[in-house]
């Protein structure tokens, strides 16, 4: 039986399995260390080489994983990174690769 933490952190890597949805988080990272709030569709289409259509559709994926947030800014939605999802998916795994090592030692 997964508890909810763990079906969250199943969501997290399920979203994680795309190239383009790691394309767009990376472009998402991007934009951040270039000090941008996030980015639109239209922006993270043209950046990760994909249809808006597309965009959307992975945005959502990334969106239900929680490791995406969007915004109304005016006509059009901001979408940025939120990083400690990914943090806690990152200490699940370092928790048992840990775990793993203390067994088989």
């Amino acid at each position: 039986m997964m508890t909810d933490e763990e079906h969250d952190i199943g969501r997290v890597f399920a979203a994680l399995t795309n190239d383009d949805r790691r394309a767009i988080l990376q472009s998402l990272r991007n934009a951040h260390s270039d000090g941008q709030p996030g980015m639109s569709i239209a922006e993270i289409a043209t950046s990760v080489e994909i249809s808006r259509f597309n965009a959307s559709h992975h945005l959502a994926v990334l969106r239900g994983a929680g490791l995406v947030h969007t915004v109304a800014d005016k006509r059009r939605q901001i979408s940025s990174l939120v990083p400690n999802v990914l943090e806690e998916a990152v200490d699940w795994l370092i928790s048992l690769v840990e775990e793993a090592h203390r067994t088989l030692n």
